[in-house]
């Protein structure tokens, strides 16, 4: 259902404060909240939006109920600040109150009585309601802020149906047509009972009770209709709370895949980073393993160089060796000659 048509069946008698007690106020905020953000999804707008945006033009909306502007906001928080997510609404109606959280039957036993606060429809509301009708031009909004609360005006409990403007766009059409089929069949019963008071093999007490029967059969008829609607109205709202639960639980599971994901992003950028590090200094070790390699060959030129410096020193020192022994053997020679010459010599003499 649109936004619109739940706005103007839950109003009795087209006064804006004085609603159904037909429908429980949390499955009213539930339908409305998500029949605006559907309308309003992919730069759309809701009749009922717009009907507020006259109104407020015309300077004739100071307030508004409690929870139609409670689902005028989040519509904005959903299609204009791209909020993906709906206030909780476990606790109570989402937005404070005073200061405080209203649980929901106590808001319900609230706007039955006609106490349920209203909400002012101050510069931070108009500027949310201006930015949902005119995306393109966006006025600046507190996103700390919140709703305002006041006191709401009292309904006009004898206002009826026809004393309602012809003009006014939201006239209660239902409830209008729900007055002329009791109309029309309060004369058909009326019809009835002139029948069968003017049949005379009927006495007056039979036909009063005839028409009793006929009443109370249409009392009954009326009360199953309306049990019948109002347990499709609560499978529709547990459906409807069913759903809502597959879709926080499927967002809360894109939620843990995202957060997967960038844990496996950064994990894969860790080990990126290792591998560059671990690239990096493989290539130290290999300039390091070519500078020893190169250290290596260069100590082995140089030891074989000495080696072959040793062995000349080594031949050297045999060929001097081998001198200094002929040398030797030379001085013994010519020590035993002198030897020899000095007998010689001593025996001449």
């Amino acid at each position: 259902m649109k936004a619109y048509d739940l706005y103007r069946q839950d109003r009795v008698n087209g006064q804006e404060f004085l609603r159904s007690t037909l429908r429980e106020r949390r499955q009213y905020y539930v339908l409305l909240r998500q029949a605006l953000r559907d309308a309003c999804g992919g730069g759309g707008t809701s009749a009922l939006l717009e009907s507020f945006g006259k109104r407020m033009a015309a300077g004739q909306l100071p307030q508004l109920y409690l929870l139609d502007a409670g689902a005028v906001w989040e519509c904005y928080e959903g299609a204009v600040e791209g909020y993906r997510n709906t206030r909780d609404i476990g606790r109570g109606f989402p937005f404070p109150v005073n200061g405080r959280t209203l649980g929901w039957a106590e808001v319900q036993r609230m706007s039955e009585e006609g106490t349920l606060p209203a909400a002012v429809v101050d510069p931070e509301l108009q500027n949310r309601l201006t930015a949902l009708l005119q995306r393109t031009e966006r006025p600046p909004v507190n996103l700390r802020a919140t709703l305002r609360t006041a006191e709401a005006p009292r309904a006009d409990l004898s206002r009826t149906e026809s004393a309602a403007s012809p003009s006014d766009p939201d006239a209660p059409q239902e409830a209008a047509r729900q007055l002329a089929a009791l109309r029309k069949k309060n004369a058909e019963l009326q019809e009835q009972l002139t029948r069968l008071q003017s049949n005379q093999e009927l006495t007056r007490d039979y036909a009063i009770r005839a028409a009793g029967s006929i009443l109370a059969g249409k009392t009954e008829e009326v009360h199953a209709v309306a049990s019948r609607l109002e347990d499709s109205l609560q499978e529709a709202v547990r459906e409807l709370e069913a759903a809502d639960a597959n879709r926080r639980e499927l967002q809360s599971r894109f939620e843990q895949a995202q957060a997967a994901l960038a844990a496996d992003q950064a994990q894969r950028n860790a080990l990126q980073r290792q591998a560059q590090d671990a690239e990096q200094a493989a290539a130290i070790a290999r300039d390091e393993r070519e500078q020893a390699q190169r250290a290596a060959r260069q100590a082995s030129a140089e030891r074989q160089a000495a080696q072959q410096e040793l062995q000349d020193a080594l031949a050297l020192l045999e060929a001097e060796t081998d001198t200094l022994r002929k040398l030797r053997r030379k001085v013994s020679d010519a020590h035993k000659a002198r030897l020899l010459t000095q007998r010689q010599i001593g025996e001449l003499t």
